[in-house]
């Protein structure tokens, strides 16, 4: 039932003095043509609004259009990677004409692939916060979607590495799904999981992990007389002092990684001993260690 506003479940459950929308997120596609996803955080987002008026309850769903969604849709099967569910075009391992490619090609596309494309999902699957005039999906790669408070369609992508502040050769691949709100400044805080380009001895990429705050965003929705640009909304973000990460043993190029963070006063706690990406597996190419990796960490 999507993009339904005007259902009425009821006449009288609840007293005319409740008036509010209760916004949700979460797994929402589980299936495109004959293909289904291994995981739970893997089918495609949509976002639900429950609204209450007059003692009368409406309800209204969205898919979120990602670019992961739209390709999958489009092809009609699952083409794009998620957390624990490995997927990719047939153009990585055949040609136009169906003929197999050979094994140093598939890797060189398939690495191609990864790191253009398929590393990093777009589908903000798993929390819904207000921003800045929008409603804002998350998950725990570089995206995030804004969307209308009221349709819930699909406005606007935002990626940070697309931010004007983000440190020069760093690549941000993970954030956190539940960042922290200051209310009383509407400063949203976060932790991102960054990578750099920087040659080295191996050429193997360094790991970062640096707290970000996107300034001004998170203030009630009456404070924004018309909803912030995409653009705006970008440079709000700014990049803090690198946190010192205690190297994993038996992981070079492992990524910490942070699903939620908390607060204290003046601080922000980040839990220790967490989940770490190991990047090794997918620059080696054995797809199959990489994704069972992600599967066994949930």
């Amino acid at each position: 039932m999507e993009g339904v506003f005007s259902h009425e479940f009821s006449q009288v459950l609840f007293t005319d003095q409740i008036d509010g929308i209760l916004y949700r997120n979460g797994p929402g596609k589980f299936e495109f043509g004959n293909d289904s996803f291994n995981h739970l955080f893997d089918p495609s987002a949509m976002l639900s609004a429950t609204r209450i008026k007059d003692g009368k309850v409406f309800f209204r769903q969205e898919f979120v259009k990602s670019g992961n969604f739209e390709t999958n849709n489009d092809a009609n099967s699952i083409i794009m990677p998620e957390v624990g569910t490995y997927a990719e075009p047939e153009t990585i391992t055949k040609d136009e004409f169906g003929n197999p490619h050979r094994e140093r090609k598939v890797i060189r596309k398939r690495r191609k692939f990864l790191l253009e494309e398929g590393l990093s999902t777009d589908n903000t699957v798993v929390n819904v916060i207000q921003v800045a005039g929008y409603l804002m999906s998350l998950t725990d790669s570089s995206y995030r979607h804004l969307h209308d408070p009221k349709t819930l369609e699909t406005l606007h992508r935002i990626d940070i590495n697309s931010s004007p502040n983000i440190p020069e050769g760093i690549f941000c691949m993970t954030t956190s799904s539940h960042p922290v709100l200051d209310r009383e400044t509407g400063d949203l805080w976060d932790v991102a999981g960054c990578l750099d380009f920087f040659e080295n001895e191996y050429n193997i990429p360094h790991t970062h992990i640096y707290p970000v705050v996107w300034r001004g965003v998170g203030l009630p929705r009456s404070n924004y007389s018309t909803p912030w640009t995409a653009e705006k909304i970008l440079q709000s973000i700014e990049f803090g002092p690198e946190i010192d990460s205690p190297p994993v043993p038996g992981h070079v190029s492992a990524m910490p990684y942070f699903h939620s963070i908390a607060s204290a006063g003046k601080y922000l706690i980040l839990p220790v001993g967490g989940t770490v990406l190991d990047l090794m597996p997918m620059l080696k190419s054995n797809l199959t260690i990489f994704f069972s990796f992600f599967n066994e960490s949930f």
